[in-house]
């Protein structure tokens, strides 16, 4: 275990067994490769994408499934296929959480560009969902709504 220090969670102890490699980075940094994923507080549906080398550059992830019932991307068989996920437990899918000033889109999540894990192999990748179902600022407002049945 290694002590890294984290711009929203302060100082942690990481392991390999929470590192993550993606090849091509993400959308807007794909200098930064390798991230830690790390669990937010007692909230399971919550993570933090850490960067290994930069303290500043994490980001807010959410189990979609949990918050959003009836999102169901479609991704390209290539992305599965570059993680070697060889079977879906070994499968994790998150998005990126955005947290707004403006009470009207205070929280939003990009469920068109999905992360996909390989717990197995460490491999990660961001996704592009295909179609035209979602966008990259879905409000978790409107999620409530729908549950809601209003």
């Amino acid at each position: 275990m290694i002590e890294i220090e984290s711009r929203v969670l302060g100082k942690v102890e990481v392991s390999d067994e929470i590192l993550f490699h993606f090849d091509n980075g993400l959308l807007g940094f794909e200098d930064y490769k390798d991230f830690y994923l790390l669990n937010m507080g007692n909230d399971k549906s919550f993570s933090i994408l850490q960067s290994k080398v930069d303290k500043d550059i994490c980001f807010i992830l959410v189990d979609p499934f949990t918050i959003f019932l009836d999102y169901s991307p479609e991704v390209h068989d290539d992305d599965i296929n570059s993680l070697d996920i060889k079977d879906k437990a070994d499968l994790l899918l998150l998005t990126i959480v955005t947290i707004k000033a403006s009470p009207e889109s205070s929280m939003t999540a990009n469920l068109l560009g999905p992360l996909i894990f390989n717990t197995k192999t460490h491999k990660s990748k961001q996704c592009i969902a295909e179609g035209d179902n979602y966008n990259t600022r879905h409000s978790f407002l409107l999620a409530e709504v729908k549950e809601d049945g209003k």
